[in-house]
């Protein structure tokens, strides 16, 4: 969804910020975010709501029986409170995952190029 919006942003706007002596920050942050923040939004809805089932699944699936890391962490939270142990918890599940080589979401991603880098070569 957010690849699809980054798509849409017209490069002729990327070269016009660049021609006119806007900096890629500027750029990013006056052009072609604003013209993609739609995009952001849904992604990030959808990332909620299904990220918010992991919880549900896994407690339907374990029927309480069997302890899944996602009910570990929702324990942790919620019934004792400890928001720091959790947080650290979850973050030492989730780099020990990005770490054994799931696959990035980036890579089959084409990265777009900058008009002007393509003309000084």
């Amino acid at each position: 969804m957010l690849i699809t919006g980054l798509r849409k942003v017209p490069p002729d706007l990327e070269r016009a910020a660049h021609t006119l002596g806007a900096r890629r920050y500027r750029v990013w942050w006056h052009v072609i975010l604003p013209l993609v923040r739609p995009s952001l939004a849904v992604a990030a809805t959808v990332t909620f709501a299904l990220s918010m089932t992991d919880y549900a699944m896994a407690a339907s699936l374990g029927q309480g029986s069997r302890p899944f890391v996602a009910n570990s962490v929702q324990s942790i939270f919620f019934s004792q409170g400890n928001t720091y142990f959790g947080a650290a918890f979850g973050t030492v599940l989730t780099s020990k995952a990005r770490i054994l080589g799931f696959p990035r979401a980036d890579k089959g991603c084409p990265r777009r190029r900058s008009p002007l880098r393509d003309e000084r070569h």
